[in-house]
């Protein structure tokens, strides 16, 4: 890629985006639906690519959108940035991410806790196998600790994880002290 400066650039694109640059290699400027037709490619990608080569930070295209609306028409016109400069000629450019195609955040925190229980579940075992007793402050912090390498544990998933090891028996309460567990074998 040359620019007006005639200092070259060396990208490195996925093939939708450089399928896309090919296109101004012969056009100055080209609308949504004259790159659409000419690339065939979906609407979800074509969006994707369109969005990074012209509103992120390497900006090789410039267009008649902007970051708050992002919504592709088919007579949004996009044109190659003769005005493009990098400090670095070497340039990788990655796709960015959508939220339409991507899990909402909920879903995504929910799949986490869901796979971290038995971490949990070990690791309070495991302390309680070894320790015998515990109450709930020092057996929570001893949890946090053991998980540190793996992750942040969350003190209120810990008791969550406790009070259903307790259900399966693994470990009870301490008749005279509610606060204080002990290993069941």
């Amino acid at each position: 890629m040359c620019i007006r400066d005639r200092r070259k650039y060396n990208l490195n694109v996925p093939v939708h985006m450089m399928v896309i640059l090919m296109l101004f290699n012969t056009e100055d400027s080209l609308t949504y639906q004259q790159i659409a037709n000419a690339t065939r490619i979906n609407k979800h990608e074509l969006d994707r690519a369109l969005i990074t080569l012209s509103m992120h930070k390497i900006r090789v295209l410039t267009t008649t959108l902007t970051k708050l609306n992002k919504n592709m028409k088919p007579d949004d016109v996009f044109s190659f940035n003769t005005g493009f400069s990098a400090t670095h000629s070497k340039l990788k450019i990655q796709a960015s991410k959508s939220s339409s195609g991507e899990r909402d955040p909920h879903s995504t925190r929910s799949a986490i806790i869901e796979d971290r229980k038995h971490e949990v579940d070990a690791a309070v075992v495991r302390i309680m196998k070894a320790r015998g007793e515990l109450p709930h402050n020092q057996l929570t912090s001893e949890v946090v600790l053991a998980l540190t390498q793996r992750f942040k544990a969350d003190p209120r998933d810990i008791k969550k994880r406790i009070e259903h090891l307790i259900e399966r028996e693994f470990v009870e309460r301490v008749p005279g002290d509610m606060k204080v567990y002990r290993y069941r074998p």
